[in-house]
């Protein structure tokens, strides 16, 4: 076994440091520390849906604006209010221009539909963003709405 006093002396020397440091890490670790990861995740989850928050409430108020934009547009708000005018199939290829000129530009919306007095779709945007028409399948699903 260990016979010399001086490795005695150190490993008693070694025993009484380390034991009491590894007590206080294992302290350390488990009373305090894994109570400070719950709330550290909970501030971390709440900052993050307050962000998500925000930036929904920007899309919703940006949407709200640009609809009244279209509706301040007066060759839709005609086309919208005489749903039963003769000459509504004059202007339809404008309308669809420039709800096609709002998704475009925009980025953000792939659908634009103009509804009439009595809430039934009238008109809506013909093509993408990219600029491609829409498919027969898409234009089939804007018609049953």
């Amino acid at each position: 076994m260990i016979r010399g006093i001086s490795t005695k002396w150190m490993l008693g020397v070694l025993l009484s440091l380390a034991l009491p440091l590894m007590g206080f890490a294992w302290y350390a670790r488990d009373q305090v520390t894994a109570p400070r990861a719950d709330e550290v995740v909970r501030f971390h989850l709440l900052g993050t849906a307050a962000d998500l928050s925000n930036r929904l409430y920007a899309e919703l108020v940006q949407g709200q604006e640009d609809a009244k934009v279209l509706a301040s547009v007066p060759v839709i708000g005609w086309f919208a209010a005489n749903s039963n005018g003769k000459d509504r199939g004059t202007f339809l290829q404008h309308v669809e221009g420039v709800l096609n000129g709002m998704v475009k530009t925009s980025g953000i919306y792939s659908r634009i539909f103009v509804l009439g007095t009595d809430g039934s779709v009238i008109a809506w945007n013909t093509s993408t963003k990219e600029g491609r028409r829409l498919t027969q399948d898409q234009v089939e699903e804007a018609e049953s709405f």
